[in-house]
């Protein structure tokens, strides 16, 4: 089958149970990018943003009646996904995070098309213990229940061998931001009066914002700033209470998950990353990138290719005092960290284009299409990787 056959042929059912934030912004780049270019997508998502972004571009939503904190929602998921799976004449059902991937491989019947799963971030990282032992042996069971894994990095792929999380194939597509939207703004080269430093995330464990107020209260961070978080999530309440807890209350600001991050980021002068994990480099860290809006960022999968290794503004995870430091060393030596963030644009808009990342899917989608009409063998492992793009 030639790939242009190969693409019209494909229609992609995106089942995902994030509807906010980075997984629904990548189903979302996805739906956008690919309408009009051979891949027809519908999505199946709970009630709440990502339906709204997709209604605004005219991408057909199904709601999928999932939440978390409601077992017997479980239940009803997997019927609705059979359901619709069965009616729709899918050519791919791609499930975006752990809790999606669960529902679409618990529910598999014969009736399925290929079935491809993207984590996001194993969702057995924010756990410990026994709980942890339980997650990656489910995760191990149903490995074989998809017909491919894609990672956002190789970090995350090598997490998935550590594991022995094995699926066959196996591909690597890093996430990709659009460049050309209002990006490279001038950063002044001397140092600011008050540095405004900026950072984006949900209110929750996994982005390390208690890292981050931690390091504000710590004698090492910079006097003359203040701090704007965007973001919300279940832990709000708690972290404002640390915020006051710690006299930092003050030099921050929560801005909610309403504010316009892509204006915000042109108002900061340093961009503050504390996350405890990440699945590969995130949407927020290349949106700064493509601000040239200089990085400081916790040691997290995707950092050191973005930043180029630059010890200096790549801490360990969780070490609220080395994050200080890195701050205040980025502000004292203000023109190096100025060229720096230029530096790092650069490496962005090499790396991770997001018509990259829509070439390199096209791709996955055609060949596990492909791979399910040939009969392939589930034990073969093969990982796809993205070509070097050209600058």
């Amino acid at each position: 089958m030639s790939g242009g056959r190969a693409q019209r042929d494909i229609r992609v059912l995106h089942v995902s149970e994030p509807n906010d934030y980075g997984a629904a912004r990548v189903v979302y780049n996805l739906a956008r990018q690919m309408k009009g270019q051979g891949v027809e997508s519908v999505v199946c998502t709970p009630s709440g943003p990502l339906a709204e972004w997709l209604h605004d571009i005219g991408i057909d939503t199904l709601e999928l009646p999932f939440s978390r904190r409601s077992p017997p929602s479980y239940l009803r998921s997997i019927r609705a996904l059979r359901r619709v799976i069965g009616q729709g004449e899918f050519t791919v059902v791609h499930a975006h995070s752990s809790f999606s991937g669960l529902l679409v491989r618990l529910g598999r019947t014969r009736r399925f098309p290929p079935v491809v799963f993207q984590p996001h971030a194993w969702s057995f990282l924010a756990l410990h213990g026994v709980p942890r032992f339980l997650a990656v042996a489910l995760e191990r069971v149903l490995a074989r229940r998809a017909d491919m894994f894609i990672f956002v990095s190789d970090e995350e792929l090598r997490l998935a061998r550590d594991f022995h999380i094995r699926c066959s194939p196996m591909a690597v597509v890093p996430n990709g931001i659009d460049f050309t939207l209002d990006g490279g703004r001038r950063v002044a080269p001397d140092p600011p009066t008050n540095v405004v430093i900026g950072c984006v995330g949900r209110l929750a464990r996994q982005k390390g914002i208690d890292v981050l107020l931690r390091a504000v209260s710590s004698d090492h961070w910079p006097s003359c700033s203040s701090v704007e978080i965007i973001g919300d999530g279940r832990e709000r309440a708690t972290l404002k209470s640390l915020a006051e807890n710690l006299g930092v209350a003050d030099r921050v600001t929560f801005l909610g998950s309403d504010d316009d991050a892509r204006a915000r980021l042109k108002t900061w002068d340093l961009f503050v990353f504390p996350s405890r994990y990440e699945a590969g480099a995130a949407l927020a860290l290349l949106e700064a990138a493509n601000e040239g809006l200089p990085i400081v960022t916790t040691d997290v999968a995707g950092a050191r290719k973005l930043l180029g290794g630059d010890s200096a503004r790549i801490v360990p995870v969780e070490d609220h005092r080395a994050l200080a430091s890195a701050v205040a060393n980025a502000v004292s030596r203000w023109p190096e960290t100025v060229e720096a963030g230029l530096r790092d644009r650069a490496r962005a808009m090499a790396m991770f284009p997001l018509e990259g990342q829509m070439d390199q899917m096209r791709q996955v989608y055609a060949s596990v299409t492909g791979q399910s009409r040939r009969g392939a063998k589930p034990d073969r492992a093969r990982t796809v990787r993205r070509s070097r793009p050209h600058p």
